[in-house]
């Protein structure tokens, strides 16, 4: 039966809840590093990694979100994995690494609305570390496949930071006008 497995998930959730990171780890853990795994190990292990990342335990929510990537090629939590992973990155100051798997969300099955915001989330990296060419083509890229409004816009928006950066003001300027 699959049902102990999920009522140890849901058992973790709730002491997640209930700030018991310890005891959740504990539980997670069992399921993460099941042998074989069971259909929640993937998810068990993202879990531990938010959890230690919520927690300030940068270097190994790092881990954990390696670890998963690793040991699961075939989940459909790839993308999301990718994405918790270059947030983590982006907070430990690693942006280069953050990068990395912010390009590749969108290689990921399934990441369809998650490749949006990892793609804009991107192109901010791009403008911290100063890559600012990369950014304007990203959200080029970006700006010829939305057309949501809302999106259009953050991605415009994006764009008239990226131009003053460049110190380019006018583009800016006319960037900002158009919005």
């Amino acid at each position: 039966s699959a049902l102990p497995a999920d009522a140890g998930y849901l058992l973790a959730a709730v002491m997640l809840a209930r700030d018991n990171p310890v005891s959740a780890e504990q539980t997670l853990a069992v399921l993460a590093y099941a042998d074989p795994p069971v259909d929640l190990s993937d998810d068990a292990l993202v879990m531990i990694g938010r959890a230690r990342h919520s927690r300030r335990r940068l270097d190994e929510a790092a881990e954990a979100y390696a670890s998963a990537l690793e040991r699961f090629p075939d989940s459909d939590l790839r993308a999301e994995i990718r994405f918790l992973a270059a947030e983590n990155f982006v907070k430990m100051g690693r942006l280069e690494e953050a990068a990395h798997h912010l390009a590749a969300v969108s290689e990921e099955r399934g990441a369809r609305r998650l490749a949006f915001e990892a793609r804009i989330r991107l192109a901010e990296v791009y403008l911290d570390i100063g890559r600012l060419d990369d950014a304007l083509e990203v959200l080029g890229d970006v700006e010829r496949r939305t057309t949501d409004r809302d999106d259009l816009d953050r991605v415009l928006l994006l764009r008239g930071r990226t131009q003053e950066a460049m110190g380019e003001f006018e583009e800016a300027i006319s960037t900002y006008e158009g919005i």
